[in-house]
């Protein structure tokens, strides 16, 4: 069913290309126009408010935030040997970066007049490649967590909608530029991989007391959509926890709950078995690209831990120095593990907790 409130803006208008060293913004209904200053000077004083990996782990795109200077998305090469801008603005706000399946494609919701899921082409491999146009692709009242498809056909996002201020779970399918509301109480945020395979879109919705999901220390439930692309048939699959990240072949979910545990559920025989405490809610839990472990972190106590699913086992790794502040995620097929810390900058060490060192600024 497509949404009467919602309004495809034409892909064909470009709103002006990226230079590969520099940055710009897009005023309402211009082209792009450098900003003042340098984007150098602009993360003297970083504050890091969002880190995202790209599924082949050699990009990073993180939003950047300080008072006095534009808002801005960066992409860097994993091992930080190179970044450039990929957009700024003094009035907006990127946020909830996410990689397009082929790591070649960045969507992200942009706060301007409003918010609007806006897809920008990035280059495929160096830092002197050129970027390519910035192509809206939606508006709403309110959109945020933007999530490709596993084929990279459509991307789904939340739309918080006018009056009835419901959290839609909207279905964009980038072919046509059709929005389709799949699910009308959901939400995406506080939940790691949610579309892992093409006919299985997962989402949090409110527990059965009815309060809304996306209310902090509120129990949600961990549910699917099957298949996505037609509106399908709902399946609750997990009750009562605070947040979820699903595994990468889409049957298994490590699920926190408002105890801080940290269980790892497999949602075919729907069996649960704890295998930590004390988690602190502090960004998604990530699973390794290849399963086998998952990175976390725990309340009141340092560093970043890593948990061997095979046989349990929990190695606390020597990021301490750093002051883990969110994250973390896996990077180069899982071989390097990156965080943002304090001060909001961004570390990174080998997966066994060696060579710890600043990435940026």
């Amino acid at each position: 069913m497509a949404s009467p409130e919602f309004s495809r803006l034409a892909v064909v208008a470009a709103l002006g290309l990226l230079a590969a060293a520099g940055c710009g913004r897009v005023p309402k209904g211009g082209r792009q126009q450098p900003v003042a200053g340098s984007p150098s000077a602009w993360l003297a004083g970083p504050r890091i408010v969002s880190l995202s990996v790209s599924p082949d782990g050699t990009l990073i795109a993180f939003s950047h935030r300080l008072s006095g200077a534009p808002s801005s998305l960066w992409l860097m090469e994993a091992e930080g040997r190179w970044r450039r801008c990929v957009w700024a603005h003094d009035g907006d706000t990127p946020q909830d970066a996410d990689f397009s399946p082929d790591s070649r494609t960045l969507c992200f919701p942009v706060l301007h007049s409003r918010l609007r899921v806006t897809a920008v082409q990035v280059a495929s491999a160096g830092p002197d490649e050129p970027e390519g146009a910035l192509t809206p692709v939606a508006t709403g009242l309110l959109i945020y967590r933007p999530t490709w498809s596993p084929d990279g056909e459509a991307i789904a996002y939340v739309d918080t909608s006018a009056g009835t201020l419901e959290q839609r779970i909207v279905v964009l399918a980038l072919a046509n530029g059709t929005p389709n509301i799949i699910v009308r109480h959901g939400i995406l945020s506080s939940l790691g991989n949610p579309w892992p395979t093409r006919d299985r879109l997962f989402f949090l919705t409110r527990d059965a007391t009815g309060r809304e999901a996306g209310t902090p220390g509120v129990p949600r439930d961990l549910c699917s959509i099957e298949p996505p692309m037609a509106g399908g048939e709902v399946r609750v699959w997990v009750r009562g926890l605070e947040s979820a990240a699903v595994g990468p072949e889409g049957t298994r979910a490590a699920v926190t709950r408002e105890d801080d545990t940290l269980s790892i559920a497999h949602l075919g025989p729907g069996t649960e078995k704890q295998v930590a405490q004390g988690v602190a809610p502090l960004g998604r839990t990530c699973w390794s690209p290849d399963g086998t472990k998952l990175l976390f972190a725990k309340r009141g106590q340092p560093g970043i831990h890593v948990l061997q699913l095979r046989d349990g086992r929990v190695q606390t790794l020597a990021a301490d120095k750093a002051g883990l502040v969110g994250g973390p995620a896996w990077v180069s097929g899982g071989r390097g593990i990156v965080f943002i810390g304090q001060e909001g900058r961004i570390w990174r060490m080998e997966a066994d907790g060696s060579g710890l060192r600043q990435l940026f600024p």
